[in-house]
């Protein structure tokens, strides 16, 4: 897809910017991963245009939900949500 956000000196540094970045997306709410990477790769394939609509469409369908009002609570009690998938 052509996404580089950053460039590591060697393989050890690779591995653990990796494996940082990979506990960050762990810690988030699991439908919203899974929207970003179904979204992604709608808009690889049709282009932004028709990505923008599928957005659109799809957060109307799956918008509010548990987790979306829990990472609100979670912000507005100042703690770390704690998502369920849902």
């Amino acid at each position: 897809m052509g996404y580089i956000t950053r460039l590591c000196p060697d393989r050890d540094a690779l591995m653990e910017q990796a494996r940082t970045l990979a506990e960050e997306i762990a810690g988030l709410s699991p439908l919203a991963v899974q929207g970003v990477k179904e979204v992604a790769n709608y808009t690889r394939d049709h282009g932004l245009h028709q990505g923008l609509e599928y957005v659109a469409q799809r957060n109307a369908a799956v918008v509010p939900n548990e987790d979306m009002i829990e990472a609100v609570a979670a912000f507005l009690e100042k703690r770390t949500p704690q998502f369920k998938g849902r």
